[in-house]
């Protein structure tokens, strides 16, 4: 059976704030350097959630499968670190 995740449980919905473009990028951008710098945890990760080796993880591989899966990243693509910065990093507005 799967995991059920809740957020702001008991809290009325609130409206979010508009994040500007270059705070967007700025949290893309922490977030690639943050899984290049654990580059074999996530790849480890990743290959174990695809090969549903994986039930459960912690917040934090919670916090990298879902950026990399909400933004159509597949780790195993890449045969390093450097390639992954090179082709995810996105410049500066």
């Amino acid at each position: 059976m799967g995991q059920v995740f809740f957020t702001n449980f008991g809290m009325p919905n609130q409206p979010r704030e508009q994040k500007a473009p270059w705070q967007l990028n700025y949290d893309y951008n922490v977030m690639i350097l943050e899984i290049s710098s654990n580059w074999f945890s996530v790849k480890r990760l990743m290959s174990e959630i695809y090969n549903e080796k994986r039930k459960t993880v912690n917040q934090l591989e919670n916090e990298w499968a879902n950026f990399l899966i909400s933004n159509n990243i597949n780790v195993l693509e890449y045969a390093n670190s450097d390639n992954f910065i090179d082709s995810c990093f996105k410049a500066r507005l």
